[in-house]
């Protein structure tokens, strides 16, 4: 190796070396050959700079290579799941499936669990964990089941971020705004899980469905088949080693790409538990529904309490959106019980949210609206505005401005915009607006505008 750079074939490798590195550095451990090998390349080239975490990484794997012994692992679980400080580089564990009783007690923990094999490694998804020494229910709460819905990703982000601080200030109340403005909670008891991301592949591409190949919708697939197609194996292991460990679950979705949602909740509001939870989330609006085949309504078919709650835009993110999810959710596990009274942030449910909203307008079922024909499509009312019976809601107008289609809203009853298109570009049959029809008659059967 050293002789063969002296002689002057070294330039090439110099210039790609970052990327060798990385690519080397991520390999998996039955490479540490290839590892070996790079690090006495860094030897050989001391002008050339590696990380300190990069270097550490080869060194560790040349050490194994070696038959030295590397410094044994801490079998204490506490151990295991210790967050990281931010000057640590440390790998966080990894685990079949989600066992409340092996977690860690008082503190905040984070680690992946694996749901499905991949070519050259396992697909994880990352879990952050809080369990109390006291026992009580165990809260869900999850997110990007559909790969570009991200909105919900900082709500589980900041919860976990005051937990976290709670446990260091344990003699302060449950909850209150720290010296330094950052928000603290104290978990009284009970296990509170959150997944800020359930669909890994679809996150990865920055896509809806599982992946380009099946173009499968996993909250469609729920509670999934363990010797189906890939995507049904995936929803499987997501259902049976998560989402059963759950006695409550709320699942964070956005609207699709292409279109504008309100801050609204759907759930089976026959439930009177349910219908507590949802109200507490003070959304917008509020949908009943009960849709087989989604994650919500396969948790809610094996006993667990369960809300979806649509949080504004695909791929953004909005923050007076999250302000309140993150307060709603807040408001939730308050009343579950695992926070006291004070643990709720931004005041009761008599005071107006971020967006404005003093109180939910609910609605017994919900529906889309589709052209008739093609054109360009404009829409005269925006998400969460009440619809009045008859009003005209959006027109279709041909490329010289002639209007072609008028679309109105139904004569018999008061609607709300739920969600509608941002699009303008139409072709006959496309998604105008979503509207939910104002009222209580709450159906066995309701639909929530999915096709």
């Amino acid at each position: 190796m050293r002789g063969w750079l002296k002689r002057g074939r070294s330039s090439s490798v110099l210039l790609n070396l970052p990327r060798l590195i990385t690519f080397i550095v991520l390999l998996p451990d039955h490479s540490p050959h290839l590892r070996s090998l790079f690090l006495e390349l860094h030897k050989t080239i001391p002008t050339f700079t590696m990380a300190p975490s990069v270097i550490g990484s080869l060194k560790r794997n040349a050490d194994e290579l070696n038959g030295h012994s590397p410094i044994k692992k801490d079998s204490s679980i506490n151990r295991a799941f210790s967050i990281p400080k931010a000057n640590e580089s440390v790998s966080l564990p990894v685990f079949n499936s989600l066992n409340i009783e092996a977690l860690p007690v008082d503190t905040v923990s984070k680690f992946f669990i694996t749901i499905a094999p991949g070519v050259l490694s396992t697909i994880d998804v990352p879990v952050y964990a809080y369990r109390s020494s006291k026992p009580g229910p165990v809260v869900g709460i999850t997110c990007a089941i559909h790969g570009n819905e991200v909105n919900g990703i900082p709500v589980i982000q900041r919860l976990f971020s005051s937990i976290e601080r709670g446990t260091t200030h344990k003699h302060r109340s449950t909850h209150e705004t720290l010296e330094d403005g950052q928000e603290s909670l104290r978990v009284d008891c009970g296990t509170i899980i959150g997944i800020p991301v359930v669909n890994v592949p679809g996150f990865v591409a920055s896509m809806r469905c599982f992946d380009e190949e099946s173009k499968q919708d996993l909250n469609r697939l729920m509670p999934g088949k363990i010797d189906g197609a890939a995507p049904q194996q995936y929803a499987y292991r997501i259902f049976h080693n998560i989402v059963t460990k759950f006695d409550y679950l709320m699942d964070l979705h956005t609207a699709s790409l292409g279109r504008r949602n309100s801050l609204y909740v759907r759930a089976d509001m026959n439930d009177p538990v349910i219908a507590k939870l949802a109200t507490l989330m003070k959304p917008q609006v509020l949908v009943h529904v009960a849709t087989k085949g989604s994650l919500r309504g396969c948790a809610q078919a094996i006993g667990v309490k369960a809300l979806t709650v649509e949080i504004g835009n695909a791929s953004s993110f909005q923050k007076p959106f999250i302000q309140d999810t993150y307060a709603g959710i807040c408001r939730v596990i308050s009343d579950i019980g695992l926070f006291s009274a004070s643990g709720i942030p931004d005041g009761t449910l008599d005071q107006a949210t971020s967006l404005g909203v003093k109180e939910s307008v609910v609605c017994s079922r919900s529906y889309w609206i589709f052209t008739k024909t093609g054109g360009i499509l404009r829409v005269f009312k925006d998400i969460a505005e009440l619809v009045q019976p008859g009003e005209l809601i959006a027109q279709v107008e041909s490329i010289f401005g002639d209007v072609i289609e008028e679309v109105h809203a139904p004569t018999d009853y008061l609607t709300i915009v739920v969600g509608l298109e941002a699009n303008p570009i139409a072709r006959g049959g496309n998604r105008i607006v979503h509207l939910g029809v104002v009222g209580s008659n709450f159906g066995e059967v309701a639909n929530d505008g999915h096709l």
